[in-house]
């Protein structure tokens, strides 16, 4: 697994989490999102618009362009080793269809901007400010506005398929739709915190993360949430990803160091 954060951080680990071991960034940057499509091939994007890449597991990182100089890239996601989005300030999206050797900026009329990209197959949703979420049905190519019902902040978007969806925001926001979308519904979390990462396995089990420490669980679709919370309200939590429902990682910061890292033991 991987990580990224502040000063070039790219973290590595191939120990489940036990040991994790910096790897050399040659961007020169903060990085704030990182992504997989397997063992060899990675790509993070970070501030001023930057992206590097791997296709050997991070031992060397290469810098791509994408004609975003001024704009921090906040998420990025490859559905094969070709074709990848990312998304980020003033309403960015860029895509690639050749493995990031070329980004093409895409025109989508919004300013507010993009905090996280989720793609399944041909199909893909972004979310940022003022409740924003945005569709598209044909990988990136062109996008469309989506109603939120909300106008929070909203921060990580997460699909299983087609239809079923979720979405975590400020203040305690969550959102469901059933239907890819085109209804999205509020959803009670039991908490105010801002809420930054959300990750579910199947339609039943799912985790959020945010401020306070916040780590909230669902085993029945968000209908309700368990406060399961792992450290104290000076750690902010930032994401979380599990494999199943045995395995998962959360990565944060607390105010008195640099990062912290957890893992289900």
């Amino acid at each position: 697994g991987w990580v990224v954060g502040w000063m070039d951080y790219v973290m590595y680990t191939e120990l489940g989490g036990y040991v994790w071991v910096p790897q050399p960034s040659p961007a020169g940057n903060t990085f704030f999102s990182v992504f997989f499509i397997d063992t060899l091939h990675g790509w993070a994007v970070g501030g001023d618009g930057k992206t590097i890449a791997t296709s050997t597991g991070g031992q060397i990182w290469v810098e791509q362009i994408t004609d975003l100089p001024y704009r921090n890239l906040k998420s990025v996601i490859f559905t094969d080793t070709m074709h990848g989005c990312a998304v980020g300030e003033d309403g960015a999206i860029t895509v690639t269809f050749d493995g990031g050797n070329d980004w093409i900026y895409k025109q989508t009329g919004r300013v507010n901007t993009l905090n996280d990209i989720f793609i399944l197959k041909e199909k893909a949703w972004a979310v940022g400010e003022w409740g924003t979420i945005m569709h598209s049905s044909d990988e990136g190519e062109s996008w469309n506005k989506q109603v939120s019902g909300t106008q929070r902040f909203l921060n990580s978007v997460d699909f299983i398929n087609d239809s079923n969806g979720w979405i975590a925001g400020r203040s305690g926001t969550i959102l469901s739709t059933s239907n890819g979308g085109h209804d999205w519904y509020g959803m009670e979390s039991g908490s105010g915190e801002d809420l930054w990462d959300i990750d579910f396995i199947d339609k039943d089990r799912g985790w959020i993360v945010g401020d306070s420490g916040t780590l909230l669980s669902t085993f029945d679709g968000g209908l309700s949430w368990i406060n399961d919370s792992i450290c104290n309200k000076f750690t902010f939590l930032n994401s979380v990803f599990f494999l199943d429902s045995n395995y998962g990682w959360i990565s944060g910061q607390s105010i008195w160091d640099t990062g912290r890292i957890y893992r289900t033991v």
